[in-house]
């Protein structure tokens, strides 16, 4: 299947969604959509958990019950910043303007900074729409959404990888947002201070704002199974372990949507932006 153009039919879809939701529904439509991203999450492990010895009992009931996809190919380049992009606009990194993950610096006089910016997006997002459309709208560690109009936003940008770094999002984070949530989950902050950054925490911000703001389009980047899949390899035992935790957190956002009495209108679309593959040795 030729992922972009999966893609763009899903956005383009979520748009018809986002846009409808300025109508009052009959019973059942749907007028709210969740947009989980599970960084570096493959399809075979959705696809064939039990080859894997995966516990993964939300997924499975997305794939038993929803639509899924045994094959997907990304955006090139194939790597985070510019497939979330196109995620959120339904356009290529040639035309959204995010090429790359890291800014372009030869002098390296940014010091290694990425492209945290949604100023730098060249194209229309699902936020865009929805807030034009006068919808509320959360965005939750999703790439390039520093300064995102969004109505609740907790955006993704680190510099120092201390403590110092939650000091950075609190100032650019909707005001209070982090506090309220800090209150209602005392473990927040321990999953919260880089370089620790841990899913449930992030999942932590998107139940809270399900919960109190019920927004009509939520988008959350996860990206545990990202890391491990780095420092272990695709497959191994704290990759698995990686999936099978999305799998609680996003059962979790189930739970929070239902809390709400939101579910039954809501959407709910789990994305990936690539995946890994073996290598025995690396060539520098």
């Amino acid at each position: 299947m030729n992922w972009f153009r999966s893609l763009l039919f899903i956005t383009i879809a979520l748009w018809a969604t986002i846009l409808s939701a300025q109508t009052t529904p009959e019973q059942g439509t749907i007028r709210r959509v969740i947009i989980v991203s599970v960084d570096g999450l493959m399809p075979a492990t959705y696809a064939s958990p039990d080859a894997h010895g995966l516990k993964i009992p939300t997924l499975r009931e997305m794939v038993r019950s929803g639509a899924w996809s045994a094959d997907v190919r990304s955006v090139f380049p194939t790597v985070t910043y510019p497939a979330h992009t196109s995620i959120a606009t339904g356009t290529n990194p040639g035309t959204h303007g995010i090429v790359s993950n890291v800014a372009w610096d030869p002098l390296e006089k940014n010091d290694r900074g990425w492209r945290w910016y949604a100023e730098d997006i060249r194209a229309p997002t699902l936020w865009d729409v929805a807030r034009a459309g006068g919808l509320p709208t959360a965005l939750v560690s999703w790439p390039a959404t520093v300064g995102a109009n969004a109505t609740a936003i907790v955006p993704e940008i680190w510099r120092a990888g201390t403590e110092d770094d939650v000091k950075l999002i609190r100032a650019l984070a909707t005001p209070g947002l982090l506090d309220a949530v800090e209150k209602r989950f005392p473990n927040f902050r321990t999953g919260y201070t880089p370089p620790n950054v841990k899913d449930e925490s992030l999942t932590d911000i998107a139940v809270h704002l399900l919960e109190t703001l019920r927004p009509h389009l939520l988008m959350l980047h996860i990206f545990q199974v990202d890391h491990e899949q780095h420092v272990h390899g695709p497959f191994s035992a704290p990759a698995l372990a990686a999936v099978e935790d999305a799998d609680r957190q996003i059962a979790r956002l189930i739970a929070a949507a239902k809390q709400a009495d939101v579910w039954n209108e809501t959407a709910l679309v789990v994305v990936s932006d690539h995946g890994f593959a073996r290598i025995s040795q690396r060539v520098r």
